[in-house]
């Protein structure tokens, strides 16, 4: 779905077999290993980024459930604007009515158009919607008056959102080695404001949103937007994401290689699995596996 929540539609794929290493590889290899080693392997040639980090020379991430996550939940805002404003409800219904209307939304759209600029109203109309078909789902008529407008601005605003606990760590380790950063994300066009204000902005080179480029992932051409702004090959994009359609199975038609981040409610790698697959990549492109 939109990078707010988890309320994507749940029939995405799940064909990609878990490594021992924890973690999915998009590329369909084999991803082993653990911990990242340090100094460069054994018959490694230092100097260029191709040779350290195994022909990788960006990283793009996907936004919402990979770098951040809405809180409270999105049924918990939704339900607390809507009561004080005359329709009461509770967070964990709404969390189920909002996502029977943003899968309901979604097949409005025809695939691979940007949903948010080419729905009626714009974004702002295209959320009126999906709130409109959550208050449906609960039972009611038409939202109280001011609750779309209001919900738009609580959701642009970084008090609503926390970013994961890795992530900062992740992100400045990746920095230290050189590698350049992006984030391509089907988002409208609050989120480069967000990422400012939630301090994200600084990590990374081009930010590609759905909403500004006028296609959405899986579409292909949105990965190619990313690796043409960062002066690079497709080939030498590591995408990282949470969805099997929208990042593993877009970025590997755009050429890209690609990893599925597994939280599992904080249990999984998170972003911890992007140092481990550049580390196994890197011993593998120097021949240093006996």
């Amino acid at each position: 779905m939109y990078d707010l929540s988890r309320g994507a539609p749940a029939d995405r794929p799940r064909s990609h077999v878990a490594s021992p290493g924890g973690f999915r590889d998009g590329s369909g290899a084999s991803a082993g290993g653990g911990g990242a080693a340090s100094g460069p392997p054994r018959g490694c040639r230092s100097g260029t980024l191709k040779d350290s980090q195994g022909g990788v020379r960006l990283v793009t991430f996907d936004v919402g459930g990979t770098l951040i996550h809405p809180n409270p939940s999105v049924g918990a805002v939704y339900a607390e604007v809507l009561t004080r404003r005359g329709f009461a409800c509770e967070a964990a219904d709404v969390d189920s009515a909002f996502e029977r209307a943003w899968e309901a939304a979604a097949r409005r759209v025809p695939p691979a158009p940007e949903r948010y600029r080419r729905s009626p109203g714009g974004e702002r109309g295209y959320w009126k919607g999906v709130l409109k078909g959550t208050v449906a789902e609960l039972g009611g008529g038409e939202p109280p008056a001011g609750a779309a407008e209001e919900l738009f601005e609580r959701f642009a605003q970084a008090d609503t959102w926390r970013v994961y606990p890795e992530v900062p760590e992740i992100l400045e380790g990746l920095a230290q080695r050189g590698i350049p950063m992006g984030v391509i994300s089907n988002w409208d066009s609050r989120l480069p404001r967000l990422l400012r204000e939630l301090d994200l902005r600084r990590h990374f080179g081009p930010i590609v949103v759905s909403s500004l480029e006028d296609c959405e992932k899986p579409d292909r051409r949105i990965f190619l937007v990313a690796a043409r702004r960062a002066g690079v090959r497709p080939e030498e994009v590591l995408h990282v994401g949470d969805r099997d359609v929208e990042d593993l199975e877009g970025a590997r038609r755009a050429g890209f290689r690609a990893l599925k981040v597994e939280r599992h409610n904080g249990e999984g790698a998170g972003l911890g699995l992007v140092l481990r697959w550049l580390e196994r990549e890197k011993i593998t492109a120097c021949g240093s596996i006996p």
